[in-house]
């Protein structure tokens, strides 16, 4: 397989994992940064012929030249950002008719449930006043992170709409139905995202917390083996849940 920004945090960890896994093989690693490292190449128009899989782990702007690389040689395809723009989805969905794609903004399988619980509660409570927390290190580029944004998204479709506030400042009060979501940054924090919802007289609180970054490597690898097994098709670690840790 193919890791592009195999250098950056979850990069490293992840080709770690691969390397002690025994069902794969480092392929090639791709990061414009760190050419010098043995089987790291500086873009994959140099990467040689042979590559069975390819994982993008470093910014939404590149999806266009992942997924051509993807289409031109019928490899599947794991793309781990977020923050697609209307066009980049496009070109997601279009290449799913020729590849499998699986796109996850979070590749932790723990992660995957939090979504699923916390859609669940909000509708089974629509009524309830929902907040979103989330809390990651210090020098995280994004605010608020490409999951939070998800939960919250994900919670208003299934209440059939509602305003999402990314954080308050001022005279800012919550209104009815309105979702909210407040980022921290401290230290190292891995990755941690809370669910609260609240009602008149109870209080849920759903957590995730990533103790370090080998959630997402262990989520990347169940991925890889599961659009690996695909011959075409866009899906998400909902799908992936559903057959492996959810029945």
């Amino acid at each position: 397989m193919v890791v592009r920004g195999c250098c950056g945090r979850f990069g490293r960890v992840l080709t770690e994992a691969v390397a002690k896994a025994e069902d794969m093989h480092l392929f090639a690693g791709v990061d414009r940064a760190h050419t010098g490292e043995s089987g790291v190449y500086p873009n994959l128009q140099s990467l040689p012929d042979g590559a069975e899989v390819i994982l993008d782990a470093t910014h939404h702007g590149a999806v266009g030249e992942v997924l051509t690389y993807a289409r031109e040689r019928r490899i599947p395809c794991v793309i781990a950002t977020t923050g697609f723009t209307e066009q980049e989805w496009a070109e997601i969905r279009e290449a799913s008719k020729v590849v499998p794609v699986l796109q996850s903004a979070n590749l932790s399988v723990g992660l995957a449930m939090l979504r699923e619980f916390a859609t669940r509660a909000a509708k089974s409570f629509p009524e309830g006043d929902v907040e979103i927390v989330e809390c990651h290190r210090r020098g995280k580029q994004d605010a608020p992170s490409g999951t939070a944004k998800q939960l919250a998204e994900e919670i208003a479709a299934v209440r059939g709409g509602g305003d999402i506030q990314y954080g308050r400042r001022g005279d800012a009060p919550g209104k009815k139905g309105e979702i909210g979501v407040h980022s921290l940054r401290m230290g190292e924090t891995a990755g941690e995202h809370t669910v609260i919802l609240t009602t008149a007289n109870q209080q849920l609180v759903l957590r995730h917390t990533a103790l370090d970054r080998s959630p997402f490597a262990e989520g990347a690898l169940r991925a890889i083996r599961y659009v690996y097994r695909q011959k075409t098709g866009f899906y998400t670690m909902t799908d992936l849940c559903g057959e492996r840790i959810c029945d």
